[in-house]
Parts: structure tokens; sequence; C-alpha cells
């Protein structure tokens, strides 16, 4: 492997920054021996420092390892963490996702390759783990499969069945929406905008709460039931890697926005 000044730079810093979270790091193995720095490189995705992850992935462009496999890993914690806030049951995903991403380090992903890799993860775990293992397996095959990540492009490659909500989503920008509907939505855009969501996240954020106004403009129940009869309704259309977690990221953060608007229109004048 020809190395760059770059390449060396990066995983020094890597190494001194990867210290904190998961320990030392053999410099040398990273270059060498593709196992070790595939392992040590999805630990360090697993710990879900921004930072170290941005390094991760500069270093497996530059080094050609298994880029693909960190993001799928990334992306699948981010959903399961917009999901799920139990520390030990994070702790256990994390555990056998590593073990997991492992085995299927330079493998070509099919059913059948998929299934043998199972077997593999779920070889000598205790009986009362085997049944979690196989439901992690199975929730993360669709982010080996599939690398759509945040945008359109992703959302576009959505199966024909869902082609109404395809060209919903795509010209979503020209709805009309009422004042108390625009309002709950500014004020979430500018929410986004001071907390210092990127440029591209906002664009996105801001279709997702269009997508969820238009639906819930059909549910008469209190506001609470209608938002989550809503979002349990259209959850599935953004079941791809990113997309998902940033979904339930938005679906959480609009609800206030949302509900606060509706609740000023009730006010009597």
């Amino acid at each position: 492997m020809a190395l760059t000044n770059q390449n060396v730079i990066e995983v020094s810093q890597f190494a001194l920054k990867a210290k904190k979270h998961i320990g030392f790091v053999k410099l040398a193995e990273i270059y060498t021996n593709q196992n070790y720095a595939v392992d040590i490189l999805i630990k360090a995705v697993l710990t879900g420092d921004s930072e170290l992850i941005k390094l991760v992935k500069s270093i497996c462009i530059q080094l050609n390892i298994g880029i693909d496999l960190i993001i799928a890993v990334q992306s699948y914690m981010n959903a399961c963490l917009a999901k799920q806030t139990n520390p030990n049951l994070i702790k256990d995903i994390k555990f056998y996702l590593n073990k997991l991403a492992n085995y299927l380090y330079a493998i070509h992903i099919d059913g059948v390759a998929y299934r043998q890799v199972i077997d593999k993860l779920i070889y000598g775990v205790d009986i009362k783990d085997k049944a979690f293992c196989i439901d992690l397996a199975r929730d993360f095959y669709p982010y080996c499969r599939n690398n759509y990540g945040l945008s359109d492009q992703g959302l576009n490659n959505i199966e024909a069945s869902k082609e109404a909500f395809i060209r919903l989503w795509n010209h979503i920008d020209e709805e009309f929406f009422s004042d108390s509907e625009s309002n709950s939505l500014n004020q979430y855009l500018h929410y986004l905008v001071q907390t210092g969501v990127s440029e591209s996240d906002i664009q996105i954020s801001s279709k997702i709460a269009k997508v969820i106004i238009l639906e819930i403009r059909n549910h008469d129940q209190n506001l609470k039931i209608s938002f989550r009869n809503v979002i349990n309704k259209i959850q599935h259309y953004f079941s791809y890697q990113d997309m998902q977690g940033l979904f339930y990221e938005v679906s959480r953060q609009f609800y206030s926005f949302w509900v606060s608007s509706r609740s000023r229109k009730k006010l009597p004048r």
C-alpha cells in the first residue's frame, strides 16, 4: 500500500482521539492488517463521537477499507438510538453489532452469505441471547444491502409500490400550507438553524415535517393520538439507513412546535 502524508496524519490523529474511547490503537496494524483495521474502525464508529467517525470515514476511503460497511453500522446505530434509550440494550446492540460487522467485512452480501454470517454470529452464544442476535442481524440486513443516505436520490430508490409517496415527496415544496401550519414549520426550521443543523439536513427535515402536516390534516382525534397515528402510518417510507434515524428525530422535535401552533389556534380571541 502506497502511503501518503495525508494517510499518516489522519491515522495518527485517529489513534490519538480513539485512545480516549477505545484504548490503544496499533498504528502499524492499521496499514498491514485489514481485519484489525476494520475491527478498530467499527469500534470507533460505535462510540458515536462525530469527530472520530469523520476520521474513520476519511481513513476508510483513503485506505480502501470497508467504507460501505462503516456507513451501514453508523446508520443502523443512528436508527437504534432514535428509538431506544435503554443503556443496557444499547450496550448489547453495540457488542453484537461489532461482531456481526466484522464477520461481514469483505463478503458479497446476498441472502445465502448473510445466513452463513448469522450462523457464525450465534455459534457459541448463550441460548438466551440467540434470539436477540438473530433479530439484530435481520434488522441490520437492509443497511448492508442498500446504501441510500440522506438524499432525495435515496428516497427515490423506494420500490415502485411507493410511487405515490415519491411523487408527493418530490413536489412537497409546491403544496399550500395554512398560516397555522406554516407558523409551526417556520418555528421548527428556525430552531434547526439556531442549533447548527446543516443546510442539507434542514432541507430534508423540512420536507419530512411537511409530509407529516399533510398527513395529519386527515385526522380529527386529539393532538397526541393523531400525531402518533400519522407517524406510525408513514414511518415505513423512511426505513432506509440515515433517513430512518432522521425521520424519528424530526417527528420528535416537530411535535412540540405543531402542538404549540394548534393550541394557540384554539385560544379565544
